[in-house]
């Protein structure tokens, strides 16, 4: 009975060996956080992006602890995904501060073309899932899809800080408003012009039809229903959610 759990004990302790050079191995594979609020292991970031996230991080630090750490890397390693890869991150550096747990990290995953807004539990309520994944949609992706990597961190980085500012009720001396970002660069004025072109041929269309139902009538035309289709009913929706996107 004593050789048996001899045994028991000495495999709970492999085991457990296993375990926490497993854990062990995989921090490692974490990139070092140093006295900067970035980490830009491909070289994406302007000095001009870098200057103004370091001043907006000790401002927002010096008043709330809040604190919005940068992250570039080329791939995840050996994590499973973004979402773990990022939770790991962000409780190994200990983004924020430790009472109000306000950080955030925003990452960007260049060889899976992911990135991700992780949220400390002190933010949630400013910045939730569904707002975080606009930020995303509406601030980074449509820069990312043309590879302006800069202007797409910077900006979702202003957005971010834009919500933290209203969660607090703080001035932000060096703020810069964000730009919501268009996925094409047609200008307004041509955009305008295609549309207008687009409803006057409809309109041609709809009168010349109307004009030859008059004429001819509908004894000697097949006219049922409306020039633009028969019955209207019917249709549906379907809608889903996240906070962590590709491109």
């Amino acid at each position: 009975m004593r050789q048996l759990k001899g045994k028991v004990s000495i495999i709970l302790f492999i085991f457990t060996l296993m375990i926490f050079f497993s854990e062990y191995s995989l921090s490692m594979e974490l990139p070092k956080k140093g006295k900067e609020y970035y980490y830009d292991e491909v070289g994406i970031l302007s000095e001009e992006s870098i200057n103004e996230i370091e001043k907006i991080n000790s401002e927002l630090i010096s008043k709330t602890g809040a604190e919005i750490q940068v992250v570039v890397v080329k791939n995840f390693g050996k994590y499973s995904d973004i979402r773990e890869y990022a939770t790991e991150l962000f409780n190994n550096w200990g983004i924020g501060d430790k009472e109000k747990d306000n950080g955030i990290l925003f990452l960007v995953v260049i060889d899976e073309k992911k990135t991700r807004i992780e949220v400390g539990y002190g933010l949630e309520g400013a910045i939730t899932d569904g707002k975080a994944g606009r930020i995303l949609d509406d601030y980074v992706i449509p820069y990312f899809k043309k590879d302006d990597y800069d202007k797409g961190i910077i900006n979702g980085f202003r957005a971010i800080v834009k919500e933290i500012k209203a969660e607090y009720d703080l001035y932000i001396i060096n703020e810069v408003e964000p730009n919501r970002a268009e996925d094409d660069d047609t200008p307004l004025l041509v955009k305008i012009v295609l549309y207008t072109i687009v409803i006057i041929f409809f309109t041609i269309l709809y009168i010349l039809w109307a004009l030859i139902k008059k004429f001819f009538g509908c004894d000697d035309l097949d006219c049922g229903g409306d020039f633009f289709g028969g019955d209207s009913s019917g249709g549906g929706s379907s809608g889903g959610g996240g906070a962590d996107r590709g491109w």
